[in-house]
């Protein structure tokens, strides 16, 4: 059994580090290990430049170089069932995430934030919070700037006051060993991601592993109306709870009007709330319980919330021509999170598509299309998949793979009012390089079209 404490607490002088992958996340990683006067090595599949370091590395592929390791750092975008990563873990090589990495080398509270849905809007709410709060607040991890470079930036700082906000993935929750937030919070699981685990529950395991160190003082805090949550987790101690239903043991309570303590103190009146649809004042409720337990007070939380505006790619409105909204809803790339964007609407014309994570079952969203969604456009590469799916149920369906084709296809059998909604259930891989690049170009789109002559 490897003893990741004797690596942690180890003189990096002269130690063998290598990084699989460098994306941002591998890059961050290097960066804070050259501050360490470790020997560096780092392993890419891509062609991509690494010159820039002045390291060893090696590109196009994994060699028997990293077997001389004695600690890997994973970047989250490298499967966990990658060969070379199964052949170090056969050999004892030491195998960490890039968050666990940079968590060795602060000392300041640590929120982390993670979910099938709601991650980057809790996380960029709940930054907002704190800065409010006159906190030194670094926001990074899946959202924004990697965990190590903020490390960075804190220690070359000397931050007195600092507090890292991060967004985690169950990618980056794969190689935890001692991670151990201030804070942690699940606000729901959902399908998704099927193409890199066997089954929900390994997804499950991985998430479930932003709490697996948690020590008092430490706080847990979840989503008690998520049914897979309240199972896996009700016999955890230190838990705090949110919940949309009646439930006495969160300290935030809703109804129809306002959001309340439990001493029926108003946080907030629901009509002072710019985001819009259930799974947002979840979200809400999440980053104020969080808050709350920080020390911050409602009135701060209350500010910073009406004041909070909808992300972009996230049931984001681009246009409103005649009563005809356009809604760019781009990161939504699991079936959960494309039955919240049909929800929040009717007369929908829906554009599914992209590039599959797994066999995911889009039949689940029939009971939200009925009465909403006028017609399915799908496209890309999952384009046949979804219609072969949805067809059966008798809605107007179309195949188009490009995905201009397919915005342009869904504008013209519109009714005078309802809406085009982006909502893609799917990654973006296949056409984009990014669900951000996928939605600007949607944005793109639906902005240079011209009504009066199509």
């Amino acid at each position: 059994m490897i003893n990741i404490d004797n690596i942690k607490n180890t003189n990096w002088n002269n130690k063998n580090i290598s990084i699989i992958g460098y994306g941002k996340s591998g890059i961050a990683a290097a960066k804070l290990c050259k501050t360490l006067n470790c020997n560096l090595f780092i392993s890419d599949c891509s062609n991509k430049d690494i010159t820039d370091l002045e390291v060893d590395y090696e590109v196009g592929g994994h060699s028997n170089k990293l077997f001389g390791s004695d600690l890997i750092i994973t970047s989250p975008g490298v499967p966990s069932k990658d060969g070379i990563i199964s052949e170090c873990i056969e050999k004892e090589i030491p195998f960490v995430s890039e968050v666990e990495f940079a968590s060795w080398f602060t000392s300041s509270p640590i929120i982390a934030i993670t979910g099938s849905n709601g991650k980057t809007t809790t996380t960029s709410l709940l930054s907002q919070i704190l800065l409010n709060a006159n906190l030194d607040v670094l926001t990074g991890g899946n959202i924004g700037t990697p965990f190590s470079e903020n490390v960075i930036i804190e220690n070359s700082s000397k931050l007195s006051n600092c507090i890292h906000v991060l967004e985690v993935s169950s990618f980056q929750m794969e190689y935890v060993y001692n991670f151990s937030p201030t804070i942690s919070c699940l606000l729901n699981i959902s399908e998704d991601h099927m193409d890199r685990y066997d089954d929900m529950d390994e997804y499950l395991n991985a998430k479930l592993n932003i709490a697996k160190n948690l020590v008092e003082p430490a706080w847990l805090v979840y989503n008690a109306d998520d049914s897979v949550l309240s199972t896996s987790l009700k016999n955890r101690h230190r838990t705090k709870l949110f919940s949309l239903s009646s439930n006495m043991q969160a300290y935030y309570q809703i109804n129809n009007q306002k959001i309340y303590d439990n001493n029926n103190n108003m946080l907030i009146a629901l009509d002072d709330i710019k985001l819009n649809g259930n799974h947002n004042l979840q979200n809400i409720l999440a980053a104020a319980t969080i808050s709350n337990l920080l020390g911050v007070s409602d009135k701060i939380i209350s500010q910073s919330v009406s004041n909070f505006h909808p992300l972009n790619h996230r049931i984001e409105l681009v246009r409103d021509y005649n009563g005809i909204q356009f809604i760019n809803d781009s990161k939504a790339t699991n079936v959960d999170s494309v039955k919240v964007a049909i929800e929040s609407f009717f007369n929908i014309n829906l554009i599914l598509g992209g590039q599959l994570k797994g066999n995911l079952d889009f039949t689940q969203l029939i009971p939200s299309m009925e009465n909403r969604v006028n017609a399915i456009v799908c496209y890309g590469e999952s384009g046949e998949y979804i219609y072969k799916q949805l067809k059966p149920y008798g809605f107007d369906i179309i195949v188009i793979e490009q995905f201009q084709a397919a915005i342009h296809s869904s504008i013209p059998s519109l009714n005078s009012k309802g809406c085009v909604l982006l909502s893609p259930g799917c990654a973006s891989f296949d056409q984009f390089d990014s669900y951000k690049e996928r939605g600007d170009e949607f944005k793109r789109i639906i902005n240079e079209y011209n009504f009066e002559t199509n």
